[in-house]
């Protein structure tokens, strides 16, 4: 009896010989972390990596030259990260469907004129009524920022716990190493370090806002 042979299935353009090559690149840039890192922190890693390549147009193809010879869409327009909610009522009804709010309740936990949300809770209320308020102004500027697509770095959330008068190195440092809610991304030695939710921290920053928007 002949045995069944399939050819592969290769990419039909140039460009999608390229972005498979991306992909594959990415993989393998991550692969050797199977046996030091858990699961999820190897997938986020990956995406962190192929988000890079593609981002600096790796093997000699910027992002912007593969979505325009893919496409004859005059229409299609690409965006910086930071245009993605370019107005605040943009920015609001992101930040509330992504947080399980109302659009009215958004003030209560930042403000949206900027690009960039500034979280505005008291701190008193944190601090009385919440055993971890580093934890919880952390997880809350992730699940903001998260909402309108922006990437959060470590100096994003110190800045943010200073701001609400609550920074303390040590306990910063460890609330940061420790949380099973984020994961955080970046070379040992690093001054730029990625922090991003894990689904723990999606389903915490929301059962916080409830909390501070009830009270």
């Amino acid at each position: 009896m002949a045995t069944e042979t399939h050819d592969p299935i290769l990419p039909k353009t140039e460009t999608g010989t390229t972005m498979a090559g991306v992909v594959r690149e990415a993989w393998l840039a991550t692969a050797e972390l199977d046996e030091v890192v858990d699961s999820d922190t190897r997938q986020s890693a990956f995406v962190l990596v192929l988000e890079a390549m593609l981002r600096d147009g790796e093997l000699g193809t910027p992002v912007a030259s593969v979505v325009e010879a893919d496409t004859s869409d005059d229409s299609y327009e690409i965006v910086e990260q930071d245009d993605l909610y370019p107005t605040p009522d943009l920015r609001t009804d992101a930040i509330s469907f992504y947080l399980g709010i109302r659009a009215e309740q958004v003030p209560l936990l930042c403000t949206v004129e900027q690009a960039e949300p500034i979280i505005q809770v008291n701190p008193d209320r944190l601090l009385t009524d919440r055993p971890t308020p580093i934890r919880d102004i952390a997880v809350l500027l992730l699940g903001v920022r998260t909402a309108v697509a922006l990437d959060t770095e470590i100096d994003d959330v110190r800045r943010a716990v200073e701001q609400h008068c609550l920074l303390d190195e040590t306990r910063f440092s460890e609330t940061m190493q420790s949380s099973p809610e984020w994961v955080v991304m970046g070379v040992r030695g690093s001054d730029r370090k990625i922090v991003r939710l894990r689904a723990a921290g999606v389903d915490a920053v929301r059962e916080l806002v409830q909390q501070l928007v009830s009270e």
